[in-house]
């Protein structure tokens, strides 16, 4: 039986309540009617089929993929400053974006309560100065369910 950790608390806490890009709410928890062992093995093959690796041993260990769709993070063009001028301004479009993904599995009366915490960043270029930067970006919820729907689905 796995522990309540404080990864699982705030995914329990908050779960359906990130707001997505488009408004609605990101699903980061579903019961599952399944053994919590199975749910879980069924997750980490659903993350690492989607390019995902282990950041390092031991099931609370977050994966983490390089280089993730775009289609999975909203990441907005920032506003950039010229080198000397402050009133020099321009955007930069996000380049290179990454992911983190952490998954809990809680038993529950009605089978498991399956988590799925992504986060995401960009990678920027201050082109005045020739330096990058990362950002925060915010999850469109399709990765979230592509798990989720994965860890549901018998066999």
């Amino acid at each position: 039986m796995r522990r309540l950790t404080p990864l699982t608390a705030v995914a329990l806490l908050a779960g359906c309540a990130a707001p997505t890009p488009g408004g609605g709410p990101v699903e980061t928890t579903r019961v599952i009617a399944a053994e919590p062992s199975t749910v879980r093995e069924r997750m980490d093959r659903a993350v690492l089929g989607l390019g995902f690796v282990p950041a390092g041993p031991g099931p609370d260990a977050p994966f983490r993929r390089s280089s993730v769709p775009s289609d999975w993070a909203s990441c907005p063009n920032v506003v950039i400053s010229g080198p000397d001028d402050s009133s020099q301004r321009d955007w930069a479009r996000p380049m290179e974006q990454s992911g983190e993904v952490r998954l809990s599995t809680v038993p529950d009366q009605n089978g498991t309560r399956a988590a799925v915490i992504a986060q995401f960043r960009a990678s920027y270029l201050q082109r005045y100065r020739g330096t990058s930067f990362t950002r925060a970006c915010t999850s469109t919820g399709q990765l979230e369910r592509q798990i989720l729907d994965d860890a549901a689905a018998a066999g």
